[in-house]
């Protein structure tokens, strides 16, 4: 064989390996990947959370430069975001257009055509890890990964969701804001069974936040067990209101309701729970989250956090 045949076959070889056949027959780019663990700090003490009965195996980790997804391919529906605030100076304004994941097979995703027509439908691509919470260009671009997105109802998007949004990023960022502490936080969805748009995108039945301040590495003198965490529930729902009832829970009581697939968000480390260093801080940051909205929603605190806030309310009214 000659030396031109020989390399006329190695290159057709070198072709093959990276093109895989579509559905449609036609050649389809085989998605990339990334290493997991360049990504060691998104999590809480780098521990993932928990899935009651194990992780299915159509769940999709999808780590990003900043941020980490897991999807569900099945659904076509973003399980949560993990992500962190970083003390970036702001440097870029708004980045538009939804661009489809490069890590996942186009079968297993939505198309960007799926979103054009929900305005219709009163809908908005809501992001799980907020597009503001990024000040860098390219770190907005991977925000706007259709597998980063789920609808959200407009007025819920632009009201209730955004104030909480805001609300939590300046509460950690002054309430979290010690040398070498970490904001940490996971975004996400509780899945609709009968809710739908057109095109068939699942309409999440509800959107939750869980914030972890973890202040175990600390370098302020006497802040290491200062550290603080909590998750808020909304219901995603249709009706054109512009204020909602907002759910907060310990992350311990809310991993036990009927709705959350989880057994731990935050895992239990070095003698400390859920990343819950300080019940008591817990409460100055509900109490700032609530101030901050201007009451404009209705809040519900629940369980063990709720009987915390109680108490602090008798105490401020025996002291005046």
């Amino acid at each position: 064989m000659s030396v031109k045949a020989v390399l006329s076959c190695c290159l057709m070889f070198i072709v093959l390996k990276y093109i895989i056949v579509d559905v449609d027959g036609g050649p389809a780019r085989r998605p990339k990947k990334k290493k997991i663990t360049s990504y060691p700090h998104v999590y809480y003490k780098d521990q993932l959370p928990r899935f009651r009965g194990g992780k299915p195996s159509y769940y999709k980790r999808i780590p990003h430069t900043y941020f980490e997804t897991v999807y569900d391919t099945k659904n076509k529906l973003p399980v949560y975001s993990a992500y962190m605030l970083y003390k970036w100076k702001k440097e870029y304004g708004r980045v538009d257009g939804w661009k489809t994941d490069p890590q996942l097979l186009k079968e297993e995703q939505p198309k960007t055509t799926d979103f054009k027509d929900i305005a219709g439908q009163q809908l908005n691509g809501g992001h799980l890890y907020p597009q503001f919470y990024n000040s860098r260009e390219e770190n907005k671009i991977e925000t706007n990964f259709v597998t980063n997105i789920a609808l959200q109802y407009k007025n819920f998007n632009q009201n209730t969701w955004l104030r909480l949004e805001n609300a939590l990023y300046k509460v950690a960022n002054t309430m979290c804001n010690f040398r070498r502490a970490k904001r940490q936080f996971i975004t996400g969805v509780v899945p609709s069974k009968t809710k739908f748009s057109k095109k068939g995108l699942n309409i999440p039945e509800s959107f939750w936040t869980a914030v972890c301040c973890d202040t175990s590495q600390a370098l302020a003198r006497g802040k290491q067990a200062d550290g603080w965490s909590f998750v808020y529930i909304i219901k995603n729902q249709k009706p054109d209101v512009k204020s909602r009832n907002v759910e907060m829970y310990f992350v311990d009581d809310f991993v036990k309701q009927p709705f959350s697939p989880f057994v731990t968000l935050f895992g239990n480390i070095e003698g400390v729970r859920s990343c819950l260093f300080n019940e008591n801080r817990v409460v100055d940051v509900v109490k700032r989250v609530i101030e901050l909205n201007g009451r404009r929603d209705r809040f519900y605190l629940k369980g063990k956090l709720n009987t915390l806030y109680e108490n602090s309310l008798k105490q401020k009214q025996k002291k005046t």
